[in-house]
């Protein structure tokens, strides 16, 4: 009987690693990052796997990443891509074609940044630098030095 449980309990931890990130887009509109699939009724829009391809794979799909210019609210940051959310910072983000503002209760800062596909070099080493994981119309996951931040777009609310 011992073994039985171990063998149930492997299988079971089996299939949690096997876990992702998927974006939803709910009923009403908006988007959500989740670590399961997403809910009856929602559309899938994105699913990353946790564990990525062999080298063996054919990988056939790519991601384009568009200029982010415009109104971004990070509403949430996590250490973790699917991790618990820290959602009482939330900080107002401004790109424009070359220049970044970032407005949060305590500080504002502007600086120049570069984006080249994923990849965003900020000029003011405040703010670091960030890779794009995902990247929607109405929302997107940068990794920066710090851990993962989680933006949807327009103003954050006051």
């Amino acid at each position: 009987m011992p073994r039985l449980w171990l063998f149930v309990t492997l299988c079971f931890c089996a299939v949690a690693a096997q876990a992702g990130v998927y974006q939803c887009k709910t009923a009403d509109g908006r988007v959500e990052y989740r670590d399961t699939p997403c809910k009856k009724g929602a559309q899938q829009l994105y699913q990353k796997d946790k564990n990525p391809p062999t080298a063996r794979t054919k990988v056939t799909r790519s991601q384009e990443y568009k200029p982010l210019i415009g109104q971004w609210c990070n509403f949430a940051t996590s250490l973790s891509l699917t991790g618990s959310k820290d959602l009482n910072h939330p900080a107002q983000w401004l790109f424009g074609a070359t220049q970044l503002e970032v407005k949060t209760s305590a500080l504002q800062i502007i600086a120049d940044f570069t984006q080249d596909g994923d990849r965003l070099t900020v000029e003011d080493p405040r703010l670091g630098n960030y890779h794009l994981v995902m990247q929607g119309s109405d929302g997107m996951v940068m990794k920066g030095d710090y851990g993962y931040y989680f933006f949807r777009r327009g103003q954050c609310a006051p």
